[in-house]
């Protein structure tokens, strides 16, 4: 049994602690390729219109999938940060995926809210490894293993200190660890001598933004500000792709 899963969007937040609940109970796990100009290319061509550039790029990650694996982990992210929901394109993602093309392979998409302190979710996830295959045993084990990573205490700080200067790098994950989407902006910044950093804010951002139109945009202003107050005080460089990318002062 081989499960796909797109390089993008929220794979670069939780992209570990879903392959390895894959492998728990003994299913190959199958990540797309690094992003190219294709496959931006190929998902700008099939996906909606009026879709975000991430979406997009998902998209086309989605596509290079479609003949190498049996199934498609698409997980619907419910919410991230208590008292918010995710923004819509997580929520809808794997209706998103099914509806795009006939020939895919079938999308499994269990629900993740990680505001849920009973975890209630993860059943689902504990189901979806029984209907692969799992034993009782394995199942629980992977679901135990995947929610200690999703965990606070996991989640840590980036910090790249073989250059010089710390320079904070405001921005989504997705768009931060794509080289193709950030037009190589975390090896630009190492280029000029700097160590690039970013802080990871997962549960309980503080309320420190002067706007949160999107939830997923109050992690990046709150670790910003944050940052600024600590050790990120030679400069910002911010990711550049429309409203995945804030405007600082």
């Amino acid at each position: 049994m081989r499960v796909g899963l797109p390089r993008a969007l929220l794979f670069h937040h939780y992209g570990d602690s879903w392959t390895s609940f894959l492998k728990g109970f003994g299913v190959e796990p199958v990540v797309s390729a690094k992003t190219t100009g294709q496959t931006v290319v190929t998902g700008a061509s099939i996906a909606d219109n009026e879709a975000c550039l991430p979406v997009k790029v998902f998209t086309g990650h989605l596509m290079g999938l479609k003949d190498k694996t049996d199934s498609i982990l698409v997980p619907r992210v419910v919410s991230q940060n208590r008292g918010m929901k995710s923004c819509p394109k997580y929520l809808g993602l794997p209706d998103i995926a099914r509806a795009l093309r006939e020939d895919l392979p079938p999308v499994l998409s269990p629900t993740m809210d990680l505001t849920d302190r009973r975890k209630r979710w993860a059943r689902e996830w504990y189901r979806m490894a029984l209907d692969l295959g799992a034993s009782d045993g394995a199942a629980s084990a992977a679901v135990k293993k995947m929610l200690q990573l999703l965990s606070p205490e996991s989640q840590e700080d980036s910090a790249d200190t073989r250059h010089g200067f710390p320079v904070g790098v405001a921005g989504h994950l997705y768009n931060i660890h794509d080289q193709r989407v950030s037009l190589d902006l975390l090896d630009r910044v190492r280029a000029m001598g700097a160590d690039p950093r970013f802080k990871i804010i997962t549960f309980d951002a503080p309320r420190e933004a002067p706007f949160e139109f999107y939830r997923n945009m109050r992690p990046i202003l709150a670790g910003t500000r944050i940052d600024r107050r600590a050790n990120c005080k030679d400069g910002y460089a911010n990711s550049p792709r429309g409203s995945d990318g804030s405007c600082l002062e």
